[in-house]
């Protein structure tokens, strides 16, 4: 599709007026032929409202973004496409992470991390763990220092989530996200050891 290649090359203008184009097209598509090809272009809807969605994400549209993807998830759940429905429910997710909305987005995230394991995609279970890993991380560095004992339950959580996505990261054979589970494992580690001399001392 045209209007990815426009946004993966930052042409973010182009690229909205091409997926707006096709937005269009499908939606007269399927008002003209309610019967013909009916999935397919379903599919190209869901996907140009993803790739629409992208867009507005990278604006800090955030709203709008939200709008075009759980739109595009509606299409998805309809035609019971699992793999997109799992990306729907990713992408709102790191939406809502970085509206620093947490709780939607560990919740999407979960929704994400269920149906990729449904599907045993490998990759997306490893990438689901790190971005809840990610959370639990970010939610433990905002607290104060006089808080350890949440911090420590807080990077137990992103410490549980890192070991699982290295698991499948070492199973799969993927090198750098082995390297980067290996680090995120070890920064936390270090941290929960001066948790824990905090804690003697104090």
């Amino acid at each position: 599709m045209l209007s990815r290649e426009l946004l993966v090359t930052g042409n973010y203008d182009k690229a909205m007026e091409k997926v707006n184009e096709a937005i269009t097209q499908a939606k007269k598509q399927m008002k003209g032929n309610p019967t013909t090809n009916l999935t397919t272009l379903k599919k190209g809807l869901a996907n140009a409202y993803n790739i629409k969605g992208n867009i507005n994400f990278a604006h800090g549209n955030y709203n709008e973004a939200l709008r075009n993807h759980f739109s595009a998830l509606n299409i998805r759940v309809e035609f019971g496409d699992k793999s997109g429905i799992s990306s729907s429910y990713n992408n709102i997710g790191n939406i809502y992470y970085h509206q620093n909305n947490d709780k939607e987005a560990l919740k999407n995230y979960f929704h994400s991390l269920k149906i990729r394991e449904e599907i045993d995609d490998k990759k997306g279970i490893a990438n689901s763990y790190v971005t809840i890993g990610n959370i639990y991380y970010g939610k433990a560095v905002l607290l104060s220092s006089d808080s350890a004992f949440f911090q420590s339950l807080l990077y137990s959580k992103a410490l549980h989530n890192y070991h699982a996505a290295l698991k499948i990261q070492e199973e799969i054979g993927d090198k750098n996200g082995i390297a980067s589970s290996l680090i995120n494992i070890g920064t936390i580690n270090n941290l929960l050891k001066n948790l824990t001399i905090q804690e003697i001392i104090f």
